[in-house]
């Protein structure tokens, strides 16, 4: 969700609405069903800190660091951190499976080293 979220606002500043209807519209989100909260938990960590990967003020946009993690210039988990549960796992940087696209597998990956 998060990468579509960028990818969307990477074209334009978006106010809630729009940005909810482009991203829940894409094969991969509808099938799960996300919900507009669902979307504004991922908006409000994806624009906390002082590296946020967007900004909230009327509508969303991306910021830098937002436009490097598209680019892979940069980790958002290094940037922003990472403590959650899905499914009954826990998420942390000491816990981390990640997606590879390429792959089509989910595969555990070792801690990221503090910067």
């Amino acid at each position: 969700m998060a990468q579509k979220t960028l990818e969307a606002l990477s074209v334009e500043p978006l106010p809630f609405h729009k940005l909810f209807v482009s991203v829940n519209s894409t094969p991969e989100l509808f099938r799960h069903g996300m919900g507009d909260l669902t979307l504004q938990s991922y908006l409000d960590s994806l624009s906390s800190g002082p590296t946020a990967l967007i900004r909230e003020n009327g509508n969303a946009e991306i910021t830098e660091h937002g436009r490097n993690v598209l680019a892979n210039k940069a980790d958002a988990i290094d940037l922003l951190g990472i403590d959650v549960w899905y499914g009954g796992v826990h998420l942390t940087r000491e816990n981390l499976w990640r997606w590879n696209r390429d792959r089509q597998a989910l595969e555990h990956r070792p801690p990221t080293p503090w910067k």
